[in-house]
């Protein structure tokens, strides 16, 4: 695995990522759930060619700045790469990938773990789902952060494919 940067230090990447990806327990055994569907006049190929491209991850995620893959290039289960924000970074690793149907990545920095979900549900219709383990305090604001971002990602995700 690549040298962690120095706002990661410290992360279990590995067994975060893996608990998030396979929905077990972490902290007090819950998740917060927060989803979103979009309703795109597209195909799903021509979605997930975008989705797929982690490059694209900047576009759309709030208040990313770059992308660093770790490799570059299109993704697939296991790569991993490092997402620039306006405070600070954090590592990412594409968790599962199902071709034209479902993208599950998993962001990790210092103090979050999210899963970030897209799938494609019906015809016309892609669905994001953010999930984060609960933590002990500030179970209120926690809630009201994941809704925001989950809004946020959802509207600029939608601009970003109709544009794509």
């Amino acid at each position: 695995m690549a040298a962690q940067s120095p706002s990661l230090q410290g992360v279990r990447f590995d067994p975060l990522l893996r608990c998030i990806a396979e929905r077990r327990e972490i902290l007090d055994g819950e998740l917060l759930r927060q989803s979103v569907s979009l309703d795109l006049p597209l195909d799903p190929r021509r979605a997930f060619e975008c989705l797929r491209n982690l490059n694209c991850l900047v576009h759309w995620w709030p208040r990313a700045v770059s992308v660093r893959p770790l490799p570059p290039g299109i993704f697939g289960v296991g790569d991993m790469g490092i997402l620039e924000l306006a405070r600070g970074s954090a590592w990412f690793r594409v968790m599962r990938y199902v071709p034209n149907r479902r993208l599950l990545l998993a962001l990790v920095n210092r103090r979050d773990v999210l899963a970030i979900e897209l799938r494609w549900v019906a015809q016309n219709r892609l669905d994001l789902v953010l999930e984060a383990p609960r933590r002990r305090y500030g179970l209120f604001w926690q809630s009201l952060w994941l809704r925001a971002m989950c809004i946020r990602a959802a509207r600029a995700l939608k601009r970003h494919l109709l544009e794509y």
